[in-house]
């Protein structure tokens, strides 16, 4: 088992693979590309930074999240799980960046 400094670089390495694959298809369909990577503890601050970053590239962008809908039985950890979008949405809002939220229902 990893240890958490071990951890770090493992996961970087694991996003820098996933990002590769998903440039490398874009390039094989003739799609352009652009990669903003960020790095942080804090979810809310550093997404709202990277979503910054980028819409300062692509002054027109729409930004979307999504939030997961539970079963009933489950509120508890629907609450500690989904309020990572709506924080980064009250952010971005007072920002003038738009982000829509998109619900995926787990069954």
């Amino acid at each position: 088992m990893l240890g958490a400094l071990e951890t770090v670089p493992v996961l970087k390495a694991s996003i820098e693979r996933s990002l590769n694959q998903l440039e490398a298809f874009c390039a094989k369909e003739s799609l352009d590309t652009a990669r903003f990577v960020i790095h942080g503890t804090d979810r809310v601050e550093c997404l709202k930074n990277l979503i910054k970053t980028a819409t300062a590239s692509f002054p027109h962008s729409v930004c979307f999240a999504n939030t997961l809908i539970l079963p009933r039985n489950r509120w508890f950890a629907e609450w500690l799980h989904n309020q990572t979008a709506l924080g980064l949405q009250r952010q971005l809002h007072l920002d003038g960046i738009p982000l829509v939220i998109l619900p995926i229902k787990l069954v």
